[in-house]
């Protein structure tokens, strides 16, 4: 599936304007279910709650553009599959960033998730040869993708 710049515009615009219409009634249930940022701590410099669940509406912006413009050009068996395997780990993320922000999570199982989805995926990556090569050796390649995808997902 290729392009244009013209398209890759039109998608970002989209995923803009359907966040921020997402936003509205994603904060209103935000504000219902009472996912509020309590000014409750001296690093927090809000003086009043803020809702949370913002990160869902992007989130549903993203998903809903993506899917969209795969089966809008190019719904092979091979592009839809590949989406979701991109897709479904940043799901997965920011899921827990969700549990997170309504109940709240120790750092350390934060820390052992991300780094776990962050291996499978650059697993995932080398294995399908995704992963950019900028050293000779192939081993080091591998290493040094891998960690640079797990520093990405925390």
């Amino acid at each position: 599936m290729s392009i244009t710049s013209i398209q890759f515009v039109i998608l970002g615009v989209a995923a803009f304007v359907l966040a921020g219409l997402l936003t509205w009634p994603v904060r209103a249930l935000a504000i219902k279910l009472s996912v509020m940022d309590l000014p409750n701590m001296e690093r927090k410099t809000q003086k009043e709650p803020v809702p949370y669940l913002g990160g869902v509406a992007i989130a549903l912006s993203i998903i809903i553009v993506t899917y969209g413009a795969i089966l809008y050009s190019d719904n092979t068996k091979t592009t839809f599959p590949l989406i979701t395997y991109a897709l479904l780990p940043a799901a997965v993320l920011g899921l827990m960033g969700l549990i997170d922000d309504i109940r709240g999570l120790p750092a350390l199982p934060r820390l052992i998730s991300q780094t776990t989805v962050a291996i499978l995926v650059a697993v995932f990556l080398l294995n399908r040869n995704f992963a950019a090569a900028p050293f000779g050796n192939e081993l080091i390649n591998d290493i040094i993708s891998i960690v640079w995808i797990v520093a990405i997902c925390n």
